[in-house]
């Protein structure tokens, strides 16, 4: 395939890049816009798959001997891309929030009901620390409970999977 414009040439502006992940793939859509039309570039990675090859589908923009439209993508991307300290993106609720340190949070943990799955409180927490993508958390309430404490008691620490935690909004009512 003869590429009919020049990468460089078509005013290429990439205006979107959303991660998504499904049941059977993970990857990231990009948008572009230029000159020449519209469209979207994605790439995407079988989630069962042990290897690590990645596949793209470009609205035949590219091919396998000639990848320079999705090389001038990953340039703008670069452009876009923000370096942030380790643990505030990389860690996320399972409603994709960031987490942070000393974070607030509730644990949340999936037991079975019957023929359902309910996702309930086993405690109300403060991470402490991220490590091995995992989320340590500092137990401030007691076993099976959704309450905010009123004294601050050791109910010890628990490393959980980000995606078991989720952030709690704290109020205090003045009698």
């Amino acid at each position: 395939m003869a590429r009919r414009f020049a990468v460089d040439t078509i005013n290429l502006e990439a205006y979107d890049f959303e991660p998504f992940v499904n049941e059977k793939y993970m990857g990231v859509v990009i948008r572009w816009d230029s000159d020449i039309g519209f469209g979207e570039y994605t790439i995407y990675k079988p989630i069962d798959s042990e290897d690590d090859k990645w596949l793209a589908q470009s609205e035949h923009m590219d091919n396998n001997e000639d990848k320079d439209f999705i090389k001038e993508l990953m340039k703008l991307f670069i452009e876009k891309l923000d370096i942030v300290e380790w643990g505030v993106i990389m860690y996320r609720t399972f409603t994709m929030e960031p987490l942070h340190i000393d974070d607030v949070v509730a644990y949340l943990k999936n037991e079975r009901t019957g023929s359902s799955t309910v996702r309930k409180c086993k405690f109300i927490g403060q991470i402490v620390e991220f490590a091995n993508k995992k989320v340590k958390i500092h137990r401030l309430s007691p076993p099976d409970t959704f309450v905010y404490p009123n004294e601050i008691k050791d109910y010890g620490t628990d490393i959980v999977c980000p995606d078991d935690v989720m952030h709690i909004i704290i109020s205090k009512y003045d009698d």
